[in-house]
């Protein structure tokens, strides 16, 4: 369910204290992943930088679009993939691109194949909320300077949670009649976690073969699993946690993410508009 989406196995009991937790984002296959995969063999293949970034380029790019054929070629890992495919193409030729320009070409071309998909779920909350992250993160994080690594990273990560919450709120209420409490917490923790268990499985699969390395990779992913299924049903049993039955009409999801929108611009002073 982590690594490629695939919830089949895993009962109500558990996908319900995910929703809950403010973290089904990890098991519903996204940017996240494949942000995961790119960063991982960047470095993996350091060594083919100078004369073989070529090949290295290429290298990538086939193991993104395996993974997106693997889980199913949704929206948001479609999204996801041709924008990191622009990327490290922009990377190569040193034509690094404009993000909101990759965010909107990728669009563009998800529309242009399949124009339905505008009204499908997954579409709305991956463009939304990496929209969010493009127009607000930077300044969100300009907010405090921090020196100590392991408090930047930290806040790093809540930034990026937060920008993102913001701009997908008012689909998460009209969705699913429910908002997260505790998400900053449940992400802080859940994210690092999935981090590990995507790069010790992509890691297991050539050396499944060799016995002893195969058993020791698989006993840390069981233990990492289980942690994790362990923090989120006790996040979601909190008797505060997450709010219910709040749903909201089309008319108000849109006034909301306006108001959200316009909230933050000025705040963040992203543009010059009056509160």
């Amino acid at each position: 369910a982590l690594t490629i989406g695939e919830k089949e196995f895993l009962n109500k009991e558990y996908l319900t204290s995910f929703s809950k937790a403010g973290v089904m984002h990890v098991m519903a296959v996204s940017g996240l992943h494949v942000g995961m995969i790119s960063l991982f063999l960047s470095y993996v293949l350091f060594f083919l930088n100078k004369k073989l970034v070529l090949t290295k380029t290429i290298l990538i790019l086939i193991a993104l679009w395996a993974f997106a054929f693997v889980t199913g070629l949704s929206p948001s890992v479609m999204r996801a993939t041709l924008m990191f495919s622009f990327l490290q193409v922009g990377t190569m030729i040193k034509k690094p691109g404009n993000s909101l320009n990759l965010l909107l070409a990728s669009a563009f071309i998800l529309l242009a194949a399949r124009p339905s998909v505008l009204f499908e779920a997954g579409f709305q909350l991956s463009y939304i909320a990496v929209l969010f992250i493009i127009l607000f993160y930077e300044p969100f994080y300009r907010l405090f300077k921090i020196k100590n690594k392991v408090a930047n990273y930290l806040w790093q990560m809540v930034s990026v949670s937060v920008v993102a919450q913001a701009g997908t709120f008012p689909l998460v209420v009209r969705l699913f009649n429910t908002f997260p409490l505790m998400f900053l917490v449940s992400n802080i923790v859940i994210i690092p976690l999935s981090f590990l268990i995507m790069i010790l499985a992509i890691i297991l699969i050539p050396l499944s073969g060799i016995g002893p390395v195969a058993h020791f990779i698989a006993g840390i992913l069981s233990f990492l699993s289980h942690l994790t299924l362990d923090f989120t049903q006790f996040i979601s049993s909190l008797q505060y946690g997450v709010i219910q039955n709040i749903g909201l009409t089309t008319t108000e999801t849109l006034i909301l993410i306006v108001s959200v929108t316009f909230f933050l611009a000025s705040v963040l002073k992203v543009i010059k508009v009056s509160l």
